[in-house]
């Protein structure tokens, strides 16, 4: 089938006069970087509907609205937000060897094969307005944390070589997320993102290649969530200069735990077995202690923290973006 020129479609369905064109190819020619169809839609000459059902008619494919369909949350995430945006784009279901998309240009061949370079899967698209994709893209509220915490994965990976060993997720109305470990605190990001559950987070996390400890504390529209990455990439887990090897499992800790090492919760040490306890410095054969809740003298080898002397703490490469370097204690 030919691909006509929209303008000629319309003239064709008699869904704009030829002033109405002419008038839109004028405000184009002096410079409007659009396309005729949303010149048109802006001046009111005919609906952004009219024309994707028009196109939809001529390539014979569906026109969709997208208000009417419930759409798959996770399967819109796994795409950037930028992209779906920038080219009005959406995914609305997959199977094994296909998805099926919708657009407000079909001609975006461009964005279309993105699809099928990212799945592996043949596209089936539909045509529907850009403005119900917006709406649709708008209520996605967890879209930017799943970028975000992937953002966070570089930072974690840095934590490894300082004395940081948390990060905390505050939630009041807007999301605080802060690292802190060995005595220092930086706050990293003060976000407004709309209502957010841990339990997003959480799952956000597990995407990751290492297990993590975690405590979680609610009220009615709030939340505290502090989570310790184990890196298990190195097959270690290291909790400041505290060293826990894979020979040292079974392992016993007080806080909650998700991940593939032989690791279980207690509230009290189990004879015979490793422990750690993070809400309280402890004594006993065994016993894993955390440098923040150790009381008196510091063992040799803990890592103490100095402010970056090129930074003074505002975050920058020497530092690996934390704000502070850390130096071994020794004697």
């Amino acid at each position: 089938m030919n691909r006509k020129n929209l303008g000629d479609l319309l003239l064709e369905y008699k869904l704009i006069t030829q002033d109405d064109l002419d008038e839109a190819l004028r405000l184009q020619s002096k410079g409007e970087k659009k396309r005729i169809g949303e010149i048109l839609v802006e001046l009111g000459k005919v609906a952004e509907d009219d024309i994707q059902y028009l196109i939809s008619k001529q390539l014979n494919i569906p026109f969709i609205f997208l208000r009417d369909i419930t759409l798959d949350d996770d399967l819109i995430k796994k795409f950037p937000k930028d992209f779906l945006i920038n080219n009005r784009i959406i995914p609305l279901y997959e199977t094994n060897n296909e998805i099926s998309v919708a657009t407000n240009d079909p001609f975006n061949f461009e964005a279309i094969n993105k699809f099928k370079e990212i799945t592996g899967k043949d596209v089936n698209v539909s045509a529907c307005s850009s403005k119900d994709i917006l709406e649709k893209l708008q209520h996605i509220k967890y879209f930017y944390l799943g970028q975000l915490v992937e953002s966070l994965d570089s930072l974690i990976k840095n934590l490894k070589k300082s004395g940081f060993y948390r990060i905390d997720f505050i939630f009041d109305k807007t999301l605080k997320i802060n690292i802190s470990g060995s005595f220092a605190f930086q706050k990293i990001y003060d976000l407004n993102i709309g209502q957010i559950a841990p339990e997003e987070i959480l799952k956000y996390f597990q995407k990751f290649e290492y297990g993590y400890f975690y405590e979680l504390f609610t009220n009615t529209n709030s939340f505290i969530l502090f989570i310790y990455p184990i890196l298990e990439l190195s097959n270690i887990v290291f909790i400041n200069k505290f060293g826990i090897f894979p020979d040292k499992m079974p392992l016993f800790t007080d806080l909650n735990y998700w991940g593939k090492l032989n690791i279980f919760k207690s509230e009290l040490p189990k004879v015979g077995y490793n422990f750690i306890p993070f809400k309280q410095f402890m004594q006993g054969e065994n016993i894993i202690n955390l440098i923040d809740n150790v009381s008196g003298s510091l063992p040799e080898g803990v890592m103490l923290p100095v402010l970056c002397e090129s930074c003074k703490g505002a975050k920058c490469e020497n530092c690996n973006h934390l704000g502070y370097s850390f130096e071994v204690k020794h004697g």
